[in-house]
């Protein structure tokens, strides 16, 4: 046993139950999902707007 009395947790959740560590993961994971669908939106409307391959690549690319 430790020191302060407490188990060490260990697992993939273990730094969740930092307050601080779980608003910034949960931030990360909310504008990744954020910029994905910002990008498969982008990616759509040109394929709608334009018939040029090269410009819908060049979207897609980006």
């Amino acid at each position: 046993m430790d020191p302060t009395g407490e188990r060490a947790t260990s697992g993939l959740s273990a730094p969740l139950k930092n307050s601080t560590f779980r608003s910034i993961f949960f931030a990360s994971q909310l504008s990744s999902l954020g910029w994905l669908m910002q990008t498969v939106a982008l990616s759509w409307l040109m394929a709608t707007v334009s018939t040029s391959d090269v410009m819908v690549a060049l979207v897609q690319g980006s």
